[in-house]
């Protein structure tokens, strides 16, 4: 995808020359496309998740921070903040999500979220 080469990794390494036929590649102009779109916006985001040229324009565009809480993080620090607590060599902890009412309750869908969040957007 880097070098768009519709034949990449399916050439000789020394000869150059096509390994497979063109049916056994499934890439198309449009994935090119896509993937350049994809790595053009990875290589234009700051590690806070900010476009540079959103972020680095100080004269039109104002930083502001709203706290969140994770709720794994918490989750963590409770159990580990113990004065009897020591680390087990390579420990790390993995989250799992649970309904609290199972027999009522039904999982929150990308709908509900999005409406939400317009809801708190718009307070």
């Amino acid at each position: 995808m880097l070098f768009h080469d519709h034949f990449y990794g399916f050439r000789d390494r020394y000869t150059g020359e096509e390994t497979c036929s063109a049916g056994e590649v499934h890439w198309t102009p449009w994935d090119y496309a896509l993937a350049d779109a994809v790595e053009f916006i990875a290589d234009h985001t700051n590690q806070h998740g900010h476009l540079v040229w959103e972020f680095e324009d100080t004269e039109r565009v104002a930083v502001t921070i709203n706290k969140k809480i994770d709720r794994h993080d918490a989750a963590v620090q409770r159990r580990t903040q113990g004065k009897k607590y020591k680390a087990t060599p390579g420990e790390y902890f993995v989250s799992t999500l649970r309904l609290m009412d199972p027999e009522h309750d039904t999982w929150p869908t990308a709908q509900e979220w999005y409406e939400e969040q317009a809801r708190l957007l718009g307070d």
